[in-house]
């Protein structure tokens, strides 16, 4: 078997297997991520535990949290000039009439980048709350 047929062979393996969510040789680190609404219409709160490549940007864990579980973690974001907004959770929306949106917060403390910048490390508890401003 030549280098090239079993390198093939290995990365359909491991594809099969389902490993191959991260990349190869890229070690993974696990995120908590919760999302919270006590703000209107009927409370939710619902947690998820995601393994994502290590580097991989808050905006790769929703996208695997909605992988793993489309119907509690659904979101939709809008494109600005500073990245990647996230208008929607869960099919909750945020409102400039109601002067509400969802608010990323690592443990306690509110995150300080957005979505497609913010990079999470191993054993972080995420959490998105919907809040007023």
């Amino acid at each position: 078997m030549s280098p090239v047929t079993f390198c093939a062979l290995w990365v359909v393996a491991i594809t099969v297997s389902g490993v191959a969510s991260s990349a190869v040789g890229v070690p993974s680190i696990t995120v908590d991520y919760s999302i919270v609404n006590d703000l209107t219409g009927e409370p939710f709160k619902y947690s998820i535990q995601v393994s994502v490549p290590k580097g991989s940007v808050l905006l790769d864990v929703m996208k695997e949290a909605q992988k793993m579980n489309p119907k509690d973690f659904s979101f939709q974001t809008e494109s600005t000039s500073w990245g990647p907004f996230v208008a929607t959770i869960n099919h909750l929306s945020g409102s400039a009439n109601g002067k509400t949106y969802w608010q990323f917060f690592s443990g306690t403390f509110v995150l300080d980048k957005g979505v497609g910048t913010y990079v999470p490390k191993d054993g972080e508890h995420i959490i998105a709350i919907f809040s007023k401003y």
